[in-house]
């Protein structure tokens, strides 16, 4: 690497470090956050695909939470997975021809898109995703590059795809560009074949991560004893089924997904890079047509993996185009944005001749960053955290709790594990599967719990049209299920105790309610319905001054 390009890249590297740094949360972040970082303090394994690398990386990280904090702790390994992302990309077009400035300025515009951006600052598989795709970039183009038998990279390139096969499965459309720059290998293919897989095996490799992770003392999802056909069944999700974000929910349009990428996409750019990607894919596109070399090959290649993981990937995932399917699907999309990085680079090319226009794309940069900063930041994001904390500072010692969805799951491991609440009995009933009820009963002799004697406590609204649920009282956003003989506290009571018990929680402001996203506003839905259970059973009892202020407060906890 030429001492101008590695000047540039560090400057690069500096430059996301200290955004990611400022931007990045320092509460539990949303989605599967929580069941991850109870992984990374007690251990376990998380739900399929299990990702064993993430999980040992994570276990490694949170022993800096002593001096960092355990959130900044974990989100470290993510940002560092980044920014080596970042490094390797401008590696690729430095040997592209690019120079130093048009590879910095495409670089940043990438990693500061906001898929990318929200990847980079959360401890979730995706910056490491990012990572082991921009590996795969780099080694697709020594590959194609060598004019000699490139045996290890051949198998280098395997080994990537085995860990991605560790980690998160989209990496898998990526094939495409592997296939092109495989077929510019003069080695015979019976012998390319070969290294590949043998590659492959060997990435593979941390799947026997699982015997160990197995052991710890953490939750486990699923059955263990016989090892191979759960690690099969696991990495394939089959619990899930393989071709669902959410477990049984392949009820939705096949058009949602490629849809909800290319219409985020120019917001996700801020628009500002809209125009060179436009001309830098048309001009892959054209020189593909035209000329026949390593180089352009490879363009076909990252062209037809835009499409795999841009279109065809989430096209897969049927769902129903919510708003809650909205951020789901939006974090599978910064794997197809990283592939951007060529054709925004091209593009940046066309206007190499124009006068200034170091200055007009260091402008545009800077508009890109402070366009993108509202969608990305996470830092002022502390709703998910504050709303663990609550449902615990409602339990009280030795309590059962039941949750269905998976905010209720992750945040209930993460209040087992980060926030030692260990009498704390996790049911979630959502899991019906033989093991995790054997697991629950075994959970239970083990800590000598009577459930007939432990409060029984309940997160998720239940289905009224489904079951019939049993008699319960609102206390902070869970409901007080009575299974035994007790009596009901009177709605006077009931209004009494909440209002002493809201007065401790962690709330948001109106202001912060305003800007919350529908899953934020779906675990904030747990604080309305306390309030609104307590003004109907205020005015059943006649006391219809009392149900007016239960009502008031219930308003406080609606966007």
């Amino acid at each position: 690497m030429r001492s101008s390009t590695r000047t540039s890249s560090l400057i690069v590297v500096g430059v996301l470090v200290v955004i990611y740094a400022v931007s990045g949360p320092r509460t539990l972040p949303e989605a599967d956050s929580g069941e991850l970082a109870a992984v990374a303090v007690c251990g376990g394994i998380p739900h399929p695909p299990g990702y064993p690398l993430l999980s040992l990386a994570l276990q490694l990280f949170a022993r800096l939470s002593p001096w960092l904090g355990l959130i900044p702790a974990l989100t470290a390994f993510s940002v560092l997975s980044a920014c080596a992302a970042a490094w390797i990309c401008m590696r690729v077009l430095a040997v592209r021809g690019y120079s130093p400035l048009i590879s910095a300025i495409a670089t940043l515009a990438v990693f500061l898109s906001s898929h990318v951006w929200r990847a980079a600052t959360s401890f979730e598989p995706f910056a490491l995703n990012l990572l082991l795709a921009s590996g795969v970039l780099w080694t697709c183009e020594r590959v194609a590059r060598s004019n000699e038998h490139a045996t290890s990279d051949t198998a280098a390139l395997g080994a990537l795809f085995g860990l991605g096969l560790c980690n998160h499965h989209s990496l898998i459309t990526l094939a495409p560009l592997a296939m092109c720059a495989l077929l510019c290998q003069p080695m015979a293919l019976p012998r390319k074949a070969a290294m590949f897989l043998l590659g492959a095996a060997l990435g593979a490799t941390p799947l026997l991560a699982f015997l160990y992770l197995r052991t710890q003392s953490g939750f486990v999802w699923g059955d263990w004893q016989a090892f191979w056909p759960r690690v099969l069944e696991h990495v394939l999700r089959r619990e899930y089924g393989s071709f669902a974000l959410v477990p049984q929910t392949n009820a939705g349009s096949w058009s949602y997904g490629p849809a909800r990428f290319l219409v985020t996409l120019p917001r996700a750019l801020s628009f500002v890079f809209l125009l060179p990607l436009g001309l830098g894919l048309w001009q892959l596109l054209r020189r593909t047509r035209s000329e026949r070399n390593p180089e352009r090959q490879l363009d076909l290649g990252i062209v037809l993996s835009l499409l795999t993981s841009g279109v065809l990937f989430p096209l897969l995932f049927r769902l129903q185009g919510t708003q809650l399917d909205h951020i789901i699907a939006d974090r599978f999309f910064a794997l197809p944005v990283l592939l951007l990085l060529v054709p925004i680079a091209e593009g940046l090319l066309q206007f190499t001749r124009t006068p200034n226009h170091i200055w007009i794309w260091g402008v545009s940069l800077g508009m890109h960053a402070l366009l993108v900063w509202p969608q990305a930041e996470r830092r002022t994001r502390q709703f998910y955290e504050n709303h663990v904390r609550n449902i615990f500072e409602a339990l009280p010692p030795n309590a059962t709790l039941m949750v269905a969805a998976d905010g209720g799951f992750s945040g209930g491991l993460y209040g087992r594990c980060a926030l030692h609440r260990e009498d704390v009995q996790l049911v979630i009933t959502s899991l019906g599967h033989a093991w995790y009820v054997e697991q629950l009963a075994a959970a239970r002799r083990a800590a000598s719990v009577d459930p007939s004697k432990s409060p029984l406590y309940q997160l998720d609204v239940p289905d009224l049209q489904r079951t019939r649920p049993p008699p319960s009282y609102p206390v902070g956003p869970l409901l007080r299920v009575i299974t035994d003989d007790a009596s009901i506290p009177s709605p006077r009571e009931v209004f009494e105790q909440n209002r002493s018990l809201f007065e401790r929680l962690r709330l948001p402001t109106r202001e912060a309610i305003g800007g919350f996203d529908a899953w934020e506003a779906e675990e904030l839905a747990n604080y309305a319905r306390s309030w609104h259970l307590i003004g109907q059973r205020l005015e059943a009892a006649g006391d219809k001054s009392l149900a007016t202020t239960a009502y008031e407060y219930r308003d406080l906890f609606q966007r």
